[in-house]
Parts: structure tokens; sequence; C-alpha cells
């Protein structure tokens, strides 16, 4: 799961274990009386946390092992998952999957009814209102804007050609320069573009300032980040006046009037803030793995509310608004139960911020952007913001690569000459 936001699709053909001994034992459990009795807890979801994860453009592919009631189990599992495509294997099958070098799955389209059998190998199943497969992009442009977005680790780069976004790619790497012509060279090759179809390149990012010269000779740029930002929320969200919530390592806040953008504040909660917490506590750093602890927490266990504090509520403020962050935890809670409430801590603390920010304006329209804004507890903590206090919380597609977006966009002509 940790690289799956850098992926196109994910096909989960590991058979992983739905469950898990509660207990190991480090050393071997010798014989004793007439049985042993072992308790067995659920594995992590991975399949569902993907599912919560994925974005419009990208695919996934579950596996389905079924005893009885075969296609029913694997149409439901196809939709509680959120997957776009599912194979589905029956143990009922003589001379199939367990014990045998055979597997014969179904095929379908748009119905598991109209099933076909193959024995020639693995083939999938397709659920009805299912993304088509893509085909490479054509472009009819000779001057596609490229914008990047260097972090100290990872870059993201889009391009925009005709007013539309080409697929946008990130890469991890080390430090920022490689990143940066790591993320080039793989947003080039799939998306079958040369070079001279190319006619300028945005950097921005606080890694930008590592770029010292043009990119691969090309005309390249500058682009404030915060410009950045408020040009790339506007394009994906279509609003003329919000103030651009950039969720990075910790949170700027930009104001974004019909074009007028300006820098109004931020604060030092973000990923950073999550990461360093989830260190001590959980001693992992990994989001994919942390937002799927995350996933089974609960909240109750580790906010005060309102209704934990009142018999009554409050004026303006509903018994389970929270009353105090992590002030209900206690020194037995469990890891799932501390990532939900080390998230929720960070996305409440900037949208509180945000929203103190607009209380001498008229703007009530708040646009998240950045990689915390396709965490899936999003979904759940804004729309309770939005109904508490008036607003709205806007989280558009492709909210993780807007910066990047924005860069492309800006007109390099009201800008200083390129790099050198």
């Amino acid at each position: 799961t940790e690289l799956f936001g850098q992926e196109d699709a994910a096909i989960l053909c590991a058979a992983v274990a739905d469950f898990k001994p509660a207990q190991a034992s480090d050393v071997k459990i010798k014989r004793k009386g007439d049985g042993l009795h072992i308790d067995l807890v659920p594995t992590q979801d991975i399949a569902a946390a993907l599912g919560k994860m994925k974005t419009e453009r990208q695919h996934i592919v579950a596996f389905a092992l079924e005893t009885n009631n075969e296609e029913k189990n694997a149409e439901e599992k196809l939709k509680r998952k959120n997957a776009d495509f599912i194979v589905l294997n029956s143990t009922r099958i003589p001379g199939t999957t367990f014990r045998s070098d055979d597997n014969q799955v179904g095929k379908r389209k748009n119905a598991l009814s109209q099933e076909k059998q193959s024995r020639s190998g693995i083939r999938h199943h397709r659920p009805t209102g299912a993304a088509t497969e893509r085909t490479p992009k054509q472009h009819t442009t000779m001057n596609i804007s490229i914008g990047i977005d260097v972090g100290i680790s990872t870059t993201k780069i889009v391009g925009i050609s005709n007013g539309k976004v080409i697929s946008p790619v990130w890469i991890k790497a080390t430090d920022p320069v490689t990143s940066l012509y790591g993320a080039f060279g793989k947003f080039l090759h799939d998306n079958s573009i040369s070079l001279n179809e190319v006619g300028r390149v945005m950097l921005t990012g606080v890694g930008a300032a590592y770029i010292d010269g043009p990119i691969y000779g090309l005309p390249t740029h500058r682009v404030d980040e915060f410009v950045a930002d408020g040009l790339g929320a506007a394009f994906v969200s279509g609003i003329n006046r919000m103030i651009v919530v950039s969720m990075g390592t910790g949170t700027s806040l930009v104001s974004y009037d019909n074009g007028d953008i300006r820098h109004i504040g931020g604060i030092g909660i973000g990923g950073g803030t999550l990461n360093g917490l989830s260190r001590l506590l959980l001693q992992t750093d990994n989001i994919m793995q942390i937002t799927e602890m995350a996933l089974s927490g609960d909240v109750a266990n580790i906010n005060l509310s309102i209704g934990d504090i009142s018999a009554r509520p409050l004026p303006g403020l509903p018994m389970d608004a929270t009353a105090s962050l992590f002030a209900n935890a206690q020194g037995n809670a469990r890891q799932e139960d501390i990532a939900k409430g080390l998230i929720c801590m960070v996305l409440q603390a900037i949208g509180s911020a945000t929203i103190l920010s607009s209380i001498n304006s008229d703007i009530r329209d708040y646009v998240l952007i950045g990689n915390l804004s396709r965490l899936p507890q999003c979904k759940e903590i804004y729309p309770k913001l939005d109904k508490l206090y008036n607003v709205r919380f806007v989280i558009p597609e492709r909210s993780e690569f807007c910066t990047a977006i924005g860069a492309a966009l800006d007109n390099p002509a009201a800008q200083q000459q390129p790099n050198t």
C-alpha cells in the first residue's frame, strides 16, 4: 500500500490471510492436554484500504476464492472493496485451485449472468459500470506545459495540453534532483511524449531551489509555490473565491479571489506532525500503514466529546462535537484507535485554523490540496465541520497534484528570464 499513490493499478493476487493469532509465541508451543485453543484477530484489509484510497485515475483488480454462492459472494466483494475488476475461483470445480497446476475462472462483461468458462488461464470479471481500460493519450499540440512540484524526497509532475491535464505521476527518491529527473522521465515515457512536444517546464516547491539550470535544455521557469497553489486549486475546483489549504509537511493558507492570490498564513501542523507523532506512538511513519490502522479505529476511545461532559448539547455544539483531543486516551489504548486519533487531531486542527483564517471575510469555500487531502478520514471529518460552521470544505479531483497543475498553468511571460 505504501506505493499505491504513485501507481495506476493494483492487482491483489496474493493470498493474504484474513486472520492471524492474537498472540504470537517466540518459542515452540509444546503439546499438552487434549487440544489447543488459539484466538484469532482480523488482519488488515488491504483491498478495502486501497479501495478507500483510490482516485478516479486508479484501478483495482481483486480476487475471490469461494466455496459456495460463488457469483453472489464475488459481486458483493467487488462492491464492498470498491474494486474495478474481480477474479472468481471456485473450489467446487474439480482439478482446479488447490492441489492442481490448472485454474478455471469466470469471465463476464457488464453482468455476472454472462459467464463463460475458460481453462486457458486467468481471465477477469468486469463489474457493471466499471471504468473502461485506458488507451494512450494522443497529443495534438507541440507546446505542452510541464508543471513540476519538487519536494525533498517526492516530486509530482503534470502536463497541460489544450487546457487539459495529462495523466500526472509522482516519484520518490532520496534527493530532489534525482526525484525530479526520475519523475520527468517517467512522465514522458508513460504518456508517449517527446522532448520536442514540450514548450516549457515550470518548477515549484521547496526542492526547486536545487535546480539551477534548464531541464534537458528546455525553457525552465520557477513559480512561487503559493501562486501555484492558487492557480491549481482554481483550475480543478472551478471556484473563484476560496481559501486554498495546502496540506503538506505543515499547512499553508492561500486566499484566491478572482485571480488575486495572497498567502495569508499557515500552521506548523500537517503531514510532518502525523509522521513524527506516529513514530513516537505507533513505531511507524508509513502513512499508508497508519491510514489502514485508523480505518478500524474508534476515535471515541481517544477524544473527549461534548456528550462525555454534558447531559445536553451546548449552544452551537452537538453532542458528538470534540471537546478535547486525546483527553479520553488510556495507557492501554489500541494502536488502531491511536492512529485514528492522530489523523483526526491533525485534520481537525487544520480545519479549525482554516475557518479562523477567514473570520474577517465572507469567503466560506475551502479547497483542500496536497497528500493529506487524499486520506479517507477527510471525508469523515470535514463534512462535520461543514455542518457545524456552515462552511464548505472541497476536495477536488487530483487534489494531491494541484500545486504541479498550478505551476504548469502559470504564465512565464510575467516572470523573469528562465533558468540558464
